[in-house]
């Protein structure tokens, strides 16, 4: 959505951080395109959200999802996902969330580094 974009670009600017860069799209619409980086809140489950993702994903880099209470159920069902795309590591943290009663879980996915002869 076009006011979460807008609020991360406010972040960037406001950080002065010149190694960020916003993107508003569809993952499918992205081509050839690769980050460190790659976020995603609210779009699927994480079965779906691997194939989307992951292959934005530079080796080494990472997949963060903000997912809740379904997280650890949502990686065991995307098992095959995350090996045909390559995780090499899955962790998920609790956060507490600034002026909300409720946290919610972040799944965060490591993408394997590729070896190059």
């Amino acid at each position: 959505m076009e006011r979460r974009t807008d609020w991360l670009q406010y972040v960037v600017d406001s950080l002065g951080l010149t190694n960020v860069t916003v993107i508003r799209s569809r993952a499918e619409d992205m081509g050839d395109y690769t980050a460190d980086v790659v976020t995603a809140r609210a779009v699927a489950a994480l079965k779906k959200l691997i194939p989307w993702t992951m292959p934005l994903v530079r080796d080494g880099g990472r997949v963060v999802a903000l997912k809740g209470d379904r997280a650890e159920i949502e990686i065991d069902e995307a098992d095959k996902q995350l090996r045909k795309f390559g995780a090499d590591w899955v962790d998920v943290h609790d956060v507490d969330v600034w002026g909300a009663e409720e946290g919610t879980r972040i799944v965060e996915i490591t993408k394997r580094e590729q070896r190059h002869r």
